[in-house]
């Protein structure tokens, strides 16, 4: 306690400002949400971000460090939930669901802890644009409360692990 705080009694309470960074999970092109050829991703019905369209085959990464709380039985999406509590989906393409899981290969598992970069799910770029309707992947925050201030923070040509692509602050 400092000496104002030791006279009046009381310690004042600061509020801790909490901003989390969202990296690229893929190398590609990073457009506003609003261009991903998807209603629900376009509108932000799930959540602010921003869409990737990938430049080749490699690795989906986590967007964040956290835990993999979701990894759909068919690899094409993943959440991660950062320890303050923010859930992040990257989903990779629009209706890649009805691949049921061809193009994609699973390297990590729901519950495995990651580092914002390490590679979740190995992916065939030239397979999915030959069978899914768009490989645009929405990179999307999650509807949360607590972080009412989410931003996208670049454009253009993003490296994965690397680019931050969007801001949460609480």
């Amino acid at each position: 306690m400092g000496f104002f705080d030791s006279l009046f009694g009381k310690k004042k309470e600061v509020e801790k400002r909490s901003v989390i960074k969202v990296v690229a999970p893929v190398d590609g092109n990073v457009i506003p949400l609003s261009q991903v050829p998807d209603e629900t991703f376009a509108q932000g019905l799930l959540g602010l971000g921003v869409g990737i369209e990938p430049l080749e085959s490699g690795y989906v990464k986590a967007p964040v460090a956290g835990t993999i709380i979701q990894l759909f039985e068919t690899k094409h999406a993943f959440v991660v939930e950062t320890p303050e509590g923010l859930n992040v989906l990257t989903h990779f393409g629009l209706n890649t669901v009805k691949l049921k899981g061809e193009g994609f290969e699973a390297v990590a598992k729901e519950g495995d802890k990651v580092n914002a970069g390490d590679p979740i799910v190995k992916f065939d770029l030239e397979f999915l644009k030959a069978n899914a309707d768009s490989v645009v992947t929405p990179v999307v925050v999650l509807e949360s409360d607590d972080y009412p201030n989410v931003k996208a923070l670049f454009e253009g040509k993003g490296t994965a692990g690397v680019t931050e692509i969007i801001s949460a602050e609480k």
